[in-house]
């Protein structure tokens, strides 16, 4: 199949996701965007992606630690691409928290169920991305040649909630991944988003 374009940065807008994962997250985005996000069939979302020449990057997440609520699985991302292969290409998704049970399922992830990258939400999954302690991760990004995307900017995960949820906008900001990029100069990092309120940070680490 010919492409028109990559997205490089979809969910799933499956009961996975919109329902399990994001829980009473769901409704405050769905605020902050002012839209309705319909919930859709895997082979729904395929279809539409395919009618417009679209290859979508379509990605796990596991924010438990911070969130509780349970993850959409690097299993049901890999079930996706499997069944259709010309709308989908997988990206893992780990709890940074879960320490070399992150790094295991990262492996596994990449080797046996063939996901080509790794999301991360710093702000959703509580960690402070430039933090010595997750550095692991991007070690074992680096070596298996994955790139790693980073949401960077403000969210609407937790807008409008009190306390936003517990969501912190600040490890979100593009300034922590200069020390990643300055520690790990091999790993490919895509900054996802245009970093608002903080885009002229993202232009300085990426000059």
């Amino acid at each position: 199949m010919s492409y028109a374009a990559v997205d490089i940065h979809v969910h799933p807008s499956t009961h996975e996701y919109l329902v399990d994962a994001m829980g009473p997250f769901r409704e405050a985005t769905e605020a902050y965007f002012r839209t309705e996000i319909p919930v859709r069939s895997v082979a729904q979302m395929a279809d539409e992606f395919r009618a417009d020449r679209v290859l979508a990057v379509l990605f796990a997440w596991d924010a438990t630690s911070a969130s509780g609520l349970p993850p959409v699985t690097n299993d049901f991302v890999a079930s996706c691409v499997a069944a259709h292969p010309d709308a989908f290409l997988g990206f893992a998704s780990v709890d940074p928290w879960k320490g070399r049970a992150a790094l295991n399922e990262l492996r596994r992830a990449v080797v046996e169920l063939g996901l080509r990258g790794l999301k991360l939400h710093p702000s959703a999954q509580d960690f402070d991305p430039s933090d010595r302690r997750f550095y692991d991760l991007y070690a074992a990004c680096a070596e298996l040649e994955i790139p790693v995307l980073f949401h960077t900017g403000t969210t609407g995960v937790g807008a409008g909630l009190p306390g936003g949820g517990g969501v912190k906008l600040g490890y979100s900001r593009p300034i922590l991944l200069d020390a990643v990029a300055a520690d790990f100069p091999e790993l490919q990092i895509v900054a996802a988003h245009p970093s608002w309120p903080w885009q002229d940070e993202m232009l300085a680490v990426a000059q």
